[in-house]
Parts: C-alpha cells; structure tokens; sequence
C-alpha cells in the first residue's frame, strides 16, 4: 500500500473515532440538561410534632430535576407503614404531602417516633428525617374581673390559635400539640394578661384568669362666668386633692373604675359638684365655670 493510500486509510479511520466520541459527548450533554443534579439534596417537614388526622408536608430543595424523589416512612416499630413520591422541579425543587396520620392511633400507626426517608430517582441519594406523633391535649378555662365577675367576648389566644370566652367567661381549645404555649386574654378596658401553660398529651390543661380593670383618667379645665381660666381652684376627686395651673387645667391619672365625686372651689366663687362614674380604662373631662359668689351683708340700719 502506497503512503498516499495509508494516509487516506488512517483519516478514515481517525474520522469514524471522531464520530464515535462526538456522538458519546452529545448523549452526555443531553442527560446532563434531562437530570442535572444539585449539590446537598435536603428536605423538612412542616412541624416536628404531629397529631392524628393530621397530614405531613415537606418541602426541598437540591434534588434531581424532574426526576421522582420516594419517600418511605417507617414507625417506632422500625416498619414501613407508607411509600409515595414526588417529582422535582426543573430547579431540584420538591414541595408536597407525603402522609395523612390516621384519625386514631392503630397497630401500624402508634405513637411515638417516625422516620421519613428520602431517596433521589436518579442519583440514589438518601436524606432522614423524624417527626413524632402523639395524643393531642386541650386547653381550657374561665375570664373573671376583679370582682369574680364573668368576661364575656375576651379574646384568648394560644400562641397562633385564637377563640373568644362566651356568657360564662368560658374559652376551650381543643387538639393541641403536646408542648408549652403563651396564653394572651385580652378585652377593652383591661390590662392584657398572659401566662405560660403547658400541654400535656391526653390531658386537658385548666387555667382560671383575673383580668385587672384599667385606670382611667379624668381631667378638665376651670373657667369664670366670662370664660376667663381660673388658676389655683381647689379640685377634689373624693379624697384626692390638686389645684389648677395658669390656663385653669387639671388632671387626676390613674383613676380606677369606680363611682366619684368631683368638687371644684374658689375663695370668691360658688363650689361646684358633680357626681359620675367612671368606666374601666375611661377618661372624663369636665369645664367648669365658677359662679362669683354674692355676698349678703345684714345688721346694717
């Protein structure tokens, strides 16, 4: 075989070897934009603690794009009660429910501790996760005043949950996660109480409330027939006592809830009087005017 021949032999073959890597490289490039895969695959569930009937959401992100992720759930008894997948998006993102508890602790579905295993449909990767499910417990109780009265329409809150106490004062909540809460009971004209309880599994929490009314304010300005201010008036609120300034002006903080006398005098001028009652929280204000007194001499001739 002549060079020319060789050469031309030797082309051909190195041209069918071009094609051959060119074509693998190609398949390559195309799996590669199918499934690209994202580095630390990871997921979590919605909660950590769950209570019959309640369904258990995930989402993730890091998995293989548009490739199924299978997720197996096995209970205390290290036995696999459930199977399902999801499908990851173009980003290797993965958002859904994978179980709903049954509605009653079962043979397959007892209290205790699950563990949630993720596998990737593509590379094989595996991530674990555990959640608990328990009995839930309940919270209950009654809204007074100081007086021992029942609180009707006060807002009670349990950390997210939110009820209002009926004619009796009453409020309950029911199928709460075992754990500790803030409880908030709030209404117009009461300082806001608020209380740590604690839930226990299978129990009923009781907690009694005494809201505390709050002070209200009464205040006012004294004035003479001519609508000019009066400074230095005397002005009682029963048995407490304060004088006007220069624009006439009076206040008394921190009032609590009750029925009052208010009194208002002068050397010179009439006493004023006023009986009122005041509202938890309320704030009064009074003008005043102050009639000059007539003074009447006798005995002269």
């Amino acid at each position: 075989m002549s060079f020319p021949s060789l050469f031309f032999e030797s082309g051909k073959r190195g041209f069918k070897m071009n094609r051959k890597l060119m074509a693998a490289s190609i398949a390559i490039l195309l799996l590669l934009m199918v499934a690209p895969v994202f580095a630390a695959p990871t997921f979590e569930t919605d909660k950590a603690v769950y209570s019959p009937n309640e369904e258990v959401k995930v989402t993730g992100s890091g998995w293989s794009a548009n490739y199924y992720v299978t997720f197996t759930v096995k209970n205390p008894d290290d036995r696999v009660v459930w199977t399902t997948m999801i499908k990851a998006g173009s980003d290797g993102s993965i958002s859904g429910t994978i179980l709903r508890f049954p509605s009653t602790f079962t043979v397959d579905y007892p209290a205790g501790t699950y563990t949630v295993t993720a596998a990737d449909g593509y590379t094989g990767e595996t991530v674990t996760r555990t959640i608990t499910l328990t009995q839930p417990g309940a919270v209950s109780g009654t809204v007074k005043d100081p007086l021992g009265v029942a609180v009707s329409g006060a807002t009670v809150t349990l950390d997210t949950l939110e009820t209002t106490t009926d004619v009796n004062g009453e409020f309950s909540f029911t199928d709460v996660v075992a754990g500790t809460y803030t409880l908030t009971v709030s209404k117009t004209g009461f300082e806001t109480y608020s209380t740590t309880v604690t839930v226990v599994a299978g129990e009923t929490t009781s907690v009694s409330v005494t809201l505390t009314y709050l002070n209200g304010t009464v205040a006012g300005v004294v004035k003479d027939e001519a609508g000019l201010p009066i400074e230095g008036a005397t002005v009682t609120l029963d048995t407490t006592e304060t004088t006007t300034d220069a624009s006439g002006s009076f206040t008394f903080t921190g009032v609590e809830p009750g029925d009052y006398t208010l009194s208002v005098s002068k050397v010179g001028y009439s006493t004023y009087t006023e009986s009122f009652t005041l509202g938890p929280g309320e704030s009064k204000t009074f003008t005043v005017t102050l009639t000059t007194r007539v003074l009447s001499i006798t005995g002269l001739s």
